[in-house]
């Protein structure tokens, strides 16, 4: 843990982690996520950069299948 707000991890920790490759992935998705991820960079406002990594996570809670009820849990993990 880096202070209060920061973390640290470990590359090897990382690699070990099994990721599951998105089988309904489309183009339009994939191409909407880097125009957030853009919209993101270019924001200042952290408050509208939130938004728009809310838009992001519904894309890829859909792409991965995770039910609203999952969602609200992850969603909950940040806070």
């Amino acid at each position: 843990e880096l202070g209060e707000n920061g973390y640290q991890y470990n590359k090897h920790a990382f690699v070990l982690l099994p990721v599951i490759k998105p089988k309904n992935i489309s183009e339009t998705s994939v191409s909407i996520i880097r125009q957030h991820v853009v919209e993101i960079i270019k924001e200042k406002d952290l408050l509208k950069q939130n938004e728009i990594f809310k838009a992001i996570n519904e894309i890829i809670f859909e792409i991965y299948n995770i039910s609203k009820q999952e969602a609200i849990f992850i969603e909950e993990l940040k806070t």
